[in-house]
């Protein structure tokens, strides 16, 4: 750069902060578009609910969905949930609220492990291809 300091493209999408301390935030691949043509990172939605005492792990794929292209959030509480309902309505509720989210997600699956491929990491190609036991969120009130 103008300042004689090499990079590497590694395909992580982060921030400097002015000390020029780098925080990685995700992967640049692991962006969707959504149909206005705005980029969505999963990992605001990740960050903004991994705040919530409920939620231990979170994962957001996007996937087909009764022929329609949609977002879905995966999640593994922190206990056992008796009313999987009521946590997906206060979650979706959060994420109304954020400004910073250019698309809401239209499914939640909450959830006791997530797949895991041969590498040990979460198998999002599974994710993506699961049809089962979601929570529809398009009756949710939106803020």
């Amino acid at each position: 750069d103008e300042e004689g300091r090499k990079w590497v493209r590694t395909g992580d999408l982060g921030v400097m902060n002015h000390n020029g301390e780098l925080t990685v935030l995700g992967r640049i691949s692991q962006r969707f578009v959504a149909p206005d043509g705005k980029c969505v990172y999963p990992y605001i939605v990740e960050n903004v609910l991994k705040k919530e005492p409920e939620v231990s792990c979170i994962k957001m794929v996007n996937m087909m969905y009764n022929g329609k292209n949609v977002y879905s959030v995966h999640i593994i509480p922190n206990q056992p949930i008796t009313d999987k309902d009521a946590l997906a309505e206060k979650l979706f509720a959060i994420l109304s609220d954020c400004k910073d989210i250019p698309v809401l997600p239209k499914l939640i699956k909450i959830r006791d492990s997530f797949p895991k491929n041969q590498g040990g990491k979460v198998d999002m190609l599974k994710l993506s291809q699961e049809k089962d036991d979601f929570i529809d969120c398009s009756n949710y009130a939106v803020k």
